[in-house]
């Protein structure tokens, strides 16, 4: 494995300080057989196009900017499943559980949690 050794500089102080020498393709033993030193900046092409590239939505299989999902219903799909919107309109307002409720739970919930609460004056 190889190994890092970090570059320190003793300051006038006594601290030391790491710094990071500046060097080039040809300085780094082996490096240039791997790049040319022509590195390209950037992106050289997108879903196969080259040069300015400018993507729609159908490129990358998104929406249109604009568009409408029509309303659902129970027996039409919109937006959600026409079961889905069949089974949100079945819920009465007060399904599930009341926040009163949940604080009821959670105090009542032993474990060895001391809830209290705290309130800070700012």
């Amino acid at each position: 494995m190889t190994k890092i050794v970090k570059l320190m500089k003793s300051e006038v102080a006594g601290s030391k300080e790491q710094f990071y020498p500046e060097t080039h393709v040809q300085g780094i033993v082996g490096l240039s057989e791997f790049v040319s030193g022509n590195i390209p900046l950037g992106v050289s092409s997108i879903n196969g196009k080259t040069g300015e590239v400018k993507l729609n939505y159908a490129d990358v299989n998104a929406a249109k900017s604009s568009h409408e999902h029509s309303e659902a219903t129970p027996e039409t799909a919109g937006f959600m499943s026409a079961e889905d919107k069949s089974k949100l309109n079945g819920l009465s307002e007060t399904a599930g559980i009341s926040e009163t409720r949940a604080n009821e739970l959670i105090r009542n919930y032993t474990v060895g949690i001391s809830l209290e609460t705290i309130k800070e004056e700012i």
